[in-house]
């Protein structure tokens, strides 16, 4: 199965929700209906690792709640966010991306869709902890 029917049979399996385009190195890019809180789509990756396909994100989740605020780490109770989401999910989370494998082809799009979930809740939570906790904080 070459990429493009690579990422049309991805198509098929999420029901054509979420678009998917072959990449150049050999990946299939997924842009998700899932939306970050500013709205930006949430995008997930097939790629080919150790001879098995996985799902990941590549990072673009943290990436992105990097660059919406004065952080550049997450906090112990942020990442405590992550990984219980991540376990409820069954997504790997390394501490800076969300990957899921797949054991075979057939099972890219459920993976897909566990990450763009993952990447979704866990902007969602981290988001509204950091404003919480910027409301809380003493005006100074």
């Amino acid at each position: 199965m070459n990429l493009a029917e690579r990422s049309l049979s991805v198509s098929r399996q999420l029901q054509g929700l979420f678009e998917c385009a072959p990449l150049a190195a050999g990946s299939v890019r997924v842009v998700t209906p899932f939306l970050y809180p500013d709205n930006d789509h949430i995008e997930v990756f097939i790629v080919e690792r150790d001879g098995h396909w996985a799902a990941t994100d590549q990072g673009e989740t943290f990436g992105w709640l990097f660059k919406t605020s004065a952080c550049d780490e997450l906090s112990p109770q942020e990442r405590r966010i992550a990984e219980e989401t991540c376990a409820g999910l069954g997504v790997e989370f390394d501490g800076l991306c969300l990957a899921a494998a797949a054991a075979q082809w057939a099972d890219a799009g459920r993976r897909t869709l566990a990450v763009a979930q993952a990447a979704a809740l866990i902007a969602d939570r981290i988001q509204a902890r950091r404003r919480q906790e910027s409301e809380l904080a003493p005006a100074g």
